[in-house]
This record gives C-alpha cells, structure tokens and sequence, in this order.
C-alpha cells in the first residue's frame, strides 16, 4: 500500500514540476515560458537600449499599440509542429510599454482571447512583460476547420514572438525563429472534456440578465462538478448562480439562468465558468459586457 501511494506521490510530483522552463532569445530579447499546472507563463524582458527615452515617452497611455514599441506574441494550441506557419485559429497578442493591449482570437471572424498581459516594470537596462494563458480559457470546439473537425488544444503550441520599435530613430521589426512548446498530455485532458456554446447575455427590464449557455460533454466518460455563472463589478467577480452539473459520457445541459443587476454605478460583465468534481476550474467563457440600467 504505502509503495503505491509513493508512486502516486512521485507522479504528481513528475506531472506538476518536470517542465523547465524554456528560453527563447534574440536580438534585444529573452523570453521564458514556463509550464504550469493550470496554464502557460510568458515572462519577456526587453533590453530596449533607449530606455530613457521609453520611459518619458510611455509615462502616460498610448493606445495605439500598432504604433511604437509593443511586445508581440502570435501562438496556436491547435496545429504545432504539422503546420509551417500559424495558421488559423491562434490567438494574437501585443502590450506596449505603458500597459496597453490588445488580445485577439483569430479565426475569419475575429473576438477576445481572455488572455490578458501586465507590464511588470520599466527599468534602466529594459521593460518587462507577463502573460498568463489559462488552459480553461482557451477556445475547445468554438473553431471547425475546413472539413468541419472540431479543434481541441493539443500539446504541441507553436509561438512567433516579435519586438516592434521606433525608439531607434526607424521602425524595426525583430523577430525570434518559431518555437514549438510541447507540453504533458496529461496535463491538457482535464481541459478538453467540457465544452461551452451559444453563452449569451440578454438584457431586459428593472435590471435583470436572461443569461444562457450549452455545456457539451466531448468524452464518452461521464462528468460531474459544477457550473458557475460569475457577475463582474469593476472587473471584481461574484458567483451570481451556482448549478449542480452532472452529464453523460457525450451528454449535453442548457446552462440558462437569470439574474438581477445591484444597484450599482459600476461596468458589469458576467462569465460562466466550469469546475469538476475535485475543484479545478476545467472551462470559463468569455466575459460579456452588460449594460447597466442604472446609469446613463
């Protein structure tokens, strides 16, 4: 008994902290990515060489990221090692040095990624930035290819990294060669097995939201854990409905529900999000923008 718990033990150990963190370097730029139980850290470090005149220029917003230096980051889930370029869907990403961004899912038709960047510092030697990419936020089944196969992350990402500047008296563009990031099977399974369509939000009359969304089960093994529907104020979340889940191995459940907005003179958006039996949270949509009916 106790050396089956020791293997168990060393599995989990192995399962969590095998994956060094990799290094991608050039011109000007270094980049770890490091592998995590829930997710992928992009840490960048730019030893932008005028950094003096970085820092007067971007002590307040610039939101046009498309123009002067921005941090870049073109990565695919999806396609790895079997495709020469990214190709369709990926996600795209920039941040500039004042803490603008902009984050895009991109497929013919474009919407947000809700992987959102932080510029940690700007220093003398540089600036540095971090990403977080949320295994439970990336799109699973949104996107069918041309033969009409849903696309499930796999564990092989393909990354284009790029440093855009102007800062030099010309604009550069400097690019890092493709890297491919490989990353545990298992750690990706708990991820693609719930699957989230059609999640709207309908406003209607003295506050209320009808929200409403299909929560789909992509394996033939059953699923239980629960659905939560979270209200945002100010970016700030609460669990606005809670709902038992309980699906057959390929099963689906309507997800629908409706709440009423405080009275509140804030942003609203709200959110549904999917945690399994053991608590992880294994799927979070988007978030939705609702209009608040309280102020003008």
């Amino acid at each position: 008994m106790l050396k089956k718990i020791a293997v168990a033990l060393f599995a989990l150990m192995m399962l969590q902290g095998a994956v060094a963190a990799e290094k991608v370097a050039f011109e000007m730029n270094q980049v770890t990515i490091d592998v995590k139980d829930n997710g992928v850290e992009i840490s960048w470090f730019c030893q932008e060489p005028n950094m003096e005149y970085v820092k007067k220029f971007y002590s307040k917003p610039r939101w046009n990221v498309f123009a002067g230096e921005a941090l870049e980051v073109y990565f695919t889930p999806y396609s790895g090692k079997a495709a020469g370029r990214i190709a369709f869907p990926n996600y795209r990403m920039l941040v500039n040095p004042s803490g603008r961004f902009i984050t895009a899912f991109l497929t013919p038709n474009w919407s947000s990624a809700g992987v959102f960047p932080k510029v940690e510092k700007l220093e003398k030697a540089g600036w540095h930035a971090k990403w977080f990419i949320n295994y439970a936020a990336l799109e699973s089944s949104f996107y069918n290819d041309s033969k009409g196969k849903s696309l499930y992350p796999n564990n092989q990402w393909r990354f284009d990294f790029k440093y855009r500047r102007s800062a030099g008296g010309k604009n550069q563009v400097l690019s890092a060669k493709p890297f491919i990031l490989n990353i545990p099977k298992e750690l990706l399974v708990p991820y693609r097995q719930c699957v989230l369509s059609g999640v709207k939000a309908v406003p209607g009359n003295g506050g209320k939201v009808a929200l409403a969304a299909t929560l789909s089960n992509s394996f033939k093994t059953a699923f239980t854990g629960k659905a939560q529907w979270l209200l945002y104020s100010d970016g700030k979340a609460e669990v606005c409905k809670e709902m038992p889940v309980s699906l057959a191995g390929s099963g689906k459940m309507d997800c629908s529900a409706e709440i009423t907005l405080p009275e509140r003179a804030v942003k609203f958006a709200v959110a549904l999000q999917v945690i399994d039996a053991s608590g992880k949270v294994v799927r979070i949509s988007r978030k939705l923008a609702v209009k608040n009916p309280y102020v003008e």
